[in-house]
């Protein structure tokens, strides 16, 4: 039996599970925010995802901990949550008013700016390529006017052996998944980890994002971001 259209292959599929804001599915496993060995979760609040060092991450937790102890019993310019003197709000993330010393707070604007580059993310980018238009067998050659270009995906930050290309198209009624490809990863030449370079035979189009790529790590089940690209064109 061939597979249903926009659907991954059966041996994919007892590895996922659907995720509303995901149509693809993404592992059970894997934290949606997978941290870089040596950091950890903040948790200034249960859905705090920004990565730290271990130490922060406890002065984080002895700050909340000491959150009524630095405030003002009287209220003030801020109401019940007015800070003690010497104290700010930390403003980690929005509503964040735990009261903590300006070299805290100064700390957490610090951890939020280096959040993305913490992340252990796939790293992709898109970029193009053109057929060749002159083929050739032997001492015979032949030309055609197919050569447009399409989209190639370069992604870094991942593990050697085999990884998951998607596609999903964005301008229906709901996001759906119109194409995949399992393809090899091979190791990196200047860095550690693997690099996927791939082809794909979808034409680069002029307008407004439609669908987007995404790439899965098929060892730990790691995604990458979504690349947005506009989808749909042909050749003349």
């Amino acid at each position: 039996m061939g597979l249903l259209p926009g659907r991954p292959p059966e041996s994919l599929r007892p590895r996922l599970r659907r995720d509303r804001h995901d149509p693809a599915g993404r592992t059970s496993r894997i934290h949606r925010n997978p941290r870089t060995t040596g950091y950890v979760w903040r948790g200034a609040v249960s859905s705090d995802h920004v990565c730290v060092t271990p130490d922060v991450q406890d002065e984080i937790a002895q700050d909340n901990g000491q959150a009524a102890a630095r405030r003002s019993p009287t209220g003030g310019a801020y109401g019940p949550d007015t800070c003690l003197q010497g104290y700010v709000w930390r403003d980690a993330l929005a509503g964040d008013q735990v009261c903590v010393t300006p070299a805290a707070r100064d700390q957490a604007r610090s951890d939020n700016l280096k959040a993305a580059t913490r992340r252990n993310e796939l790293r992709t980018v898109i970029r193009t390529w053109r057929p060749n238009a002159v083929r050739c067998d032997g001492d015979v050659c032949t030309t055609n006017n197919d050569d447009a270009p399409r989209y190639r995906l370069l992604t870094d930050r991942i593990n050697v052996g085999q990884a998951l290309i998607i596609l999903v198209r964005t301008d229906g009624s709901r996001p759906r998944q119109i194409w995949h490809r399992w393809v090899s990863v091979r190791a990196h030449p200047t860095a550690p980890g693997g690099l996927l370079s791939y082809r794909t035979d979808q034409l680069q189009c002029d307008g407004a994002p439609n669908a987007y790529f995404r790439v899965m790590d098929g060892s730990s089940g790691r995604w990458s971001s979504r690349q947005a690209v506009s989808i749909g064109c042909a050749t003349l």
